[in-house]
């Protein structure tokens, strides 16, 4: 495949996913490696851009003063649980993000479970900024046995209505259809929502194996039930559930993103 026709094809992958999605990401095992071999380009510009960055801080003499903290907020589906991009799903592939440190010793040794909270409030309490709104681990003297990712419904509906607009075939049940809480450990993932709860061994996240793991099953749905009566309890008593305003420049940027379905 050239390299035009690679582009072609990730301009077809990204230009309309809700429709790919619908049709189940109808793509070739050629086409498949082209778009992921043009997502792995990106991430080494990234690389690239970042390593330019760093080198400037160092001409500056201001490395050496310089906490570093490189992340992201979500991965991208090809086709796991059905998805593209970063829809619908809990899914390693859209949670399981990289962190790298630099400038900070007593986080860069740590090794563990780790989300993004943790990272923040940990280098803000360092610098003697306020920290007691966070809900995160002190990854000096802390670590975590598992981490919490929670996707709401009300976009997820969305979502999930418009492949059906697309496609009356596509089978929307394999999808939790209610707010989903994933609660992972390194070993299992542990899914919980008003629809149902599903437990998976990783890397596998196909097969529910609570039926075979029944104690690590009720384990994690005790840490569920404590987190979501205490840190997992919204901050806010509104009778109806929050939602932001935006202009309409910025609805077409957030839709251009996947952010907002038409």
């Amino acid at each position: 495949m050239s390299i035009s026709e690679a582009r072609d094809v990730s301009t077809r992958h990204s230009a309309d996913l809700h429709r790919n999605i619908a049709e189940g990401c109808d793509f070739t095992d050629d086409q498949w490696r082209a778009i992921e071999a043009l997502y792995d380009g990106e991430i080494a510009y990234t690389d690239d851009r970042i390593r330019n960055l760093v080198s400037y801080l160092k001409e500056l003499d201001l490395l050496d003063n310089t906490i570093i903290v490189i992340t992201a907020d979500h991965g991208e589906c090809f086709g796991e649980d059905g998805m593209l991009a970063h829809m619908v799903t809990t899914n390693d592939a859209v949670c399981h993000v990289p962190l790298v440190t630099y400038g900070f010793e007593e986080i860069t040794e740590y090794e563990g479970m780790v989300q993004h909270a943790d990272v923040m409030g940990t280098i803000l309490d360092h610098v003697g900024a306020r920290t007691e709104q966070f809900q995160g681990i002190d990854m000096r003297s802390e670590s975590r046995g598992y981490t919490i990712t929670q996707r709401g419904w009300d976009r997820a509906s969305e979502n999930l209505d418009r492949f059906s607009e697309l496609n009356p075939d596509f089978d929307d049940a394999p999808y939790h259809h209610a707010d989903l809480t994933a609660l992972r450990t390194p070993e299992f993932k542990y899914l919980a929502s008003d629809d149902r709860t599903e437990l998976y061994r990783l890397p596998d996240e196909t097969a529910d194996v609570g039926a075979t793991y029944p104690d690590e099953r009720d384990r994690l749905a005790g840490i569920y039930a404590r987190w979501t009566g205490t840190a997992g309890t919204p901050g806010y008593t509104d009778a109806e559930p929050r939602r932001a305003e935006y202009s309409d420049a910025m609805k077409r940027q957030l839709a251009d993103l996947g952010y907002l379905v038409d």
